[in-house]
């Protein structure tokens, strides 16, 4: 998280204190999430998500192979839908990180893959990525 507020202040952003907000909103998230996702336990997972969620998809790959030793792709949803859909394969884990995303989510499933979605849309996106993080740390 660190690491995050220094980038967005050295890109002149100035970040409002609302650390607790966003906490209690990933707890939240999470508690939400549990029945969707699971743990990475299959051999691969695939983490999706467009706009800012695809820089929180390849966070959350990080953080998968950091504490899982799991190995983890993140794409945009679009990308992964024109090219790497055609290397998944079934015992791997695909998650979708969405913005209304839930049509494609839908399509996706019907391939009978293991696959997670997690609606994560907030119009102020300090909130969105801060939540997140706090998602992942829990």
């Amino acid at each position: 998280m660190a690491n995050v507020i220094t980038c967005l202040q050295i890109a002149g952003l100035v970040v409002p204190q609302k650390f607790d907000i966003w906490r209690r909103k990933g707890v939240q998230l999470a508690l939400q999430s549990l029945n969707s996702m699971a743990l990475p336990r299959e051999k691969s997972v695939d983490l999706l998500g467009n706009n800012v969620l695809c820089a929180i998809a390849l966070y959350a790959s990080f953080q998968l192979a950091e504490f899982f030793g799991t190995t983890a792709h993140a794409h945009k949803l679009e990308e992964f839908c024109n090219s790497p859909i055609f290397g998944f394969r079934k015992p791997n884990q695909l998650s979708i990180f969405g913005q209304n995303e839930v049509q494609i989510s839908e399509k996706l499933s019907k391939l009978r893959v293991r696959l997670s979605y997690n609606e994560l849309y907030n119009q102020d996106v300090f909130a969105q990525l801060f939540e997140i993080i706090f998602l992942f740390k829990i």
